[in-house]
């Protein structure tokens, strides 16, 4: 067999061959990259996700398990993409590109003089954005399997924090992290949204923030001079396809926190009045609300209860029954 003459067009052949095997590695590194540095977790040990897991805080009833893959699978926001107001969400209402109608529902957060809303359809994606408003860092939270909005201060002995999706479910909540400033993986406590403290490693409780879970067009009735929180266009698609309204209807459920069967059913929307250690107050749709009264259940994606006279600074929270249920917060019921 006649060998590669360089003469005749070899050191073309070679070189167009070294590049396409360039091209070839420079394409694939990142993904190659990404599996082989992706952050701890496999999908089934809790251990693996290498948190604090000491000191474990949790009732008998909440199970801790995976959700994701591994940690950090959630693309949680450093910051809004962009700040709107509430003008630019009206005027693009008119046109094609609709970012918010009427009824879609947001968490609207205040502080002092300062308002903003945070799109649920945006959250549904993230469901963790960093963000300051009033001259408070704060963290706004949606957990949507357990339809759970809460909003922190993210200061930690003063001094402010980012925070990550774990990639495990606590009692069918979200348990989040706070991440190493320099970005390494290991040892980080575990923070249970709906308590909105740590249950492992050291114990640490964040400063709650009073918000509102309602429609676009109820906060920007009582707040006209709000703020919208904008999303990454490059998520479009899938900020469009991340509807959990079909699990909302469904009677599984994603958590083995299963709740007892005499019991209200399992995604029954539930109000807590109150914040341990203090008395909570638990209300759900057996309780017999009435539209016409201070308690109405709404029952759109995402189901939740409207509660006309809560005051949100008592800590007021919404979630599913089978949470609530799981993490200890189902007694004393009125």
């Amino acid at each position: 067999m006649m060998g590669l003459r360089f003469k005749e067009g070899g050191w073309v052949l070679l070189g167009a061959a070294i590049l396409f095997l360039a091209i070839v590695a420079w394409a694939t590194a990142p993904a190659i990259l990404k599996m082989t540095t992706r952050p701890p977790g496999d999908g089934a040990d809790v251990a693996s996700y290498q948190f604090d897991l000491s000191n474990m805080r949790l009732p008998t009833t909440a199970v801790l398990e995976p959700a994701m893959l591994h940690r950090d699978m959630v693309p949680v926001l450093d910051a809004p993409y962009d700040i709107r107001t509430a003008q630019d969400v009206i005027d693009v209402s008119a046109t094609r590109a609709k970012y918010l109608v009427d009824d879609d529902p947001v968490i609207g957060v205040t502080i002092g003089t300062a308002s903003r809303a945070y799109p649920i359809s945006m959250l549904n994606v993230h469901e963790m954005v960093h963000d300051e408003l009033g001259g408070t860092p704060i963290l706004i939270t949606w957990h949507w399997p357990s339809a759970s909005p809460r909003v922190f201060d993210r200061r930690i002995d003063g001094s402010p924090h980012r925070f990550g999706v774990s990639g495990l479910m606590a009692g069918g909540n979200l348990a989040f992290y706070p991440r190493h400033p320099t970005g390494t993986h290991g040892g980080e406590p575990l923070y249970s949204q709906l308590l909105g403290r740590t249950f492992t490693g050291p114990p640490n409780t964040l400063t709650a923030v009073p918000h509102q879970l309602c429609t676009w067009q109820e906060w920007h009735a009582a707040h006209p001079e709000t703020t919208v929180a904008g999303r990454d266009p490059a998520l479009k698609k899938r900020y469009k396809h991340a509807d959990p309204s079909a699990y909302y209807m469904s009677g599984g459920l994603i958590s083995s926190s299963d709740p007892p069967e005499d019991g209200p059913p399992p995604k029954s929307p539930t109000l807590l009045i109150g914040a341990p250690p203090q008395q909570v107050i638990v209300w759900t749709p057996d309780q017999g609300f009435s539209a016409s009264g201070p308690w109405e259940v709404v029952d759109a994606s995402p189901p939740h209860i409207r509660c006309s006279h809560c005051d949100a600074a008592t800590g007021t929270r919404q979630t599913l029954w089978h949470a609530a249920h799981a993490l200890g917060l189902t007694e004393p019921r009125p």
